[in-house]
Formats: structure tokens, sequence, C-alpha cells
């Protein structure tokens, strides 16, 4: 407990300076008053304590301004969220990647450009990363708002021909034309349950959802250059992430 301040007490850090540079908000965070700060051994534990704080929320601010700036000066095509009774009304932003978005973590918040890579280590084409990645990637968002905006795991993205062939997938896969995810079910869904949200997605305007398989543990979903959209029930247990 502190206790309070000798009158020959010698601060080694001036309060004076402390109040003049922070103010009332340094004492006030840490709720003690400035007199009550005895020891040097006090003082700098109560700096540390503030200067950790003071850090913490810096990087908070740092990380929601790096946000911001992912968004400026994009085009945006603003969709309302479908309305599902368990997800807060909130408003999706869809960026048109920029070519220094490239150089970020994923093209979209929530996925990243190691999650699209194939499992050979090749990464997803650079040429396909403004032209069909932005839909595939709209796609992804809005399902994992529709599940109540919770992680999705992305078990297989892109496949290379030589990796699908290898894997036992489809000739004309859509992994390998770079538009289609497997998703892992989340454990809080059944699998019929996160079918039924893919499918109230593709209903929504301007969905480019065109695609579900419902496998056995988990769900694909594709962008395919079509108007309908196809939706098939298949017998594999594995996805590409466990072969």
């Amino acid at each position: 407990m502190p206790c309070s301040r000798p009158a020959n007490t010698v601060w080694t850090v001036d309060p004076s300076d402390v109040l003049g540079r922070w103010g009332n908000r340094f004492w006030s965070d840490l709720s003690l008053n400035l007199f009550d700060v005895a020891s040097e051994k006090e003082q700098h534990a109560l700096l540390r304590r503030w200067y950790e704080r003071m850090r913490r929320r810096r990087n908070r601010r740092s990380q929601l301004a790096q946000r911001q700036a992912w968004y400026q000066d994009a085009s945006h095509t603003v969709l309302e969220p479908p309305t599902y009774p368990h997800v807060a009304t909130q408003t999706w932003h869809t960026p048109r990647p920029r070519s220094g978005d490239l150089l970020m973590t994923g093209p979209s918040p929530h996925l990243r450009w190691a999650e699209l890579a194939c499992k050979d280590g090749a990464p997803y084409p650079v040429e396909w990363r403004t032209t069909r990645l932005p839909l595939l990637a709209e796609a992804f968002e809005h399902l994992r708002l529709a599940c109540g905006n919770v992680p999705l795991i992305v078990l297989s993205a892109y496949r290379t021909p030589a990796h699908n062939a290898r894997v036992g997938g489809a000739r004309l896969s859509q992994h390998v034309q770079g538009r289609a995810l497997d998703l892992q079910v989340p454990p809080h869904l059944t699998l019929k349950e996160f079918a039924n949200l893919a499918r109230a997605v593709r209903a929504e305007p301007g969905s480019a959802l065109r695609g579900i398989g419902i496998y056995p543990g988990f769900l694909h979903i594709d962008v395919r250059p079509s108007d309908r959209l196809v939706v098939w029930y298949g017998a594999r247990y594995l996805a590409d992430a466990h072969v």
C-alpha cells in the first residue's frame, strides 16, 4: 500500500514535470494521488505501469489507423449484411484492391495470403488478385458475418494443377482457378446450418457465390462464372489441408 509522502522525500521524477506533460490523466489512470507516492521504487513502478498502459493504447490505435488507411482512396461497394437474429447490424465495405494492398497480410480483414496459398508452397497467383480474389474474399467475409462474425478456418484454397491431381481433386476444380475455399464447420453450427447460411448469403443482392459443396466436416464455396447456384453433396471426408 502506498504511504503518505514524508516531508523530506526526494523525488527522482519531478512531479511538476509529470503533471505538465501528462496532466491529471496520469494519476487518474492509476487511481492514485500524487502525494501518496513516497519512495523512489514506488515512483518508478508507477511510471512503468503507466508506460505499459500507454503502449497498449498506442498499439490499438496504430492497428485501427492501419485498417483505416487500407480503405482510404478506394472505391467501395457498400452492402447491407443479411438479417440474422443473432448477428449485430453492421455494414461490410468491400474494397477494390490496389497495387499497394498486395503487400498487406491478406485481401480482406479476416483472410490471409498464407491461407490462400497452395499446400505445396505456391502462393496465390498475382494476376488473379485484382480480378477473381475480391469476389471470393467478399463471399468469405459475408459468410463469416452470417455465422456470427466468428473465425472460419480455411482448409483449402488455391491449388496448383500438380497438387490438385495429387490430392484427387476434380480436373476442372475451382480451386485450380483460384475461385474456391474449403471451410471447416464452426463448432457452434452443424453442417446443415452452415450450408443453409451459405445459401442465405447467396440470396443476397449482388452476391458472387455460385457453388456450394457439402462434405462431411467441411463446406466448399466458390465464385465460378455462372448465373445459377450449383449445390452438391460429396462423400470425401478429408479436405486438402489433411491430405
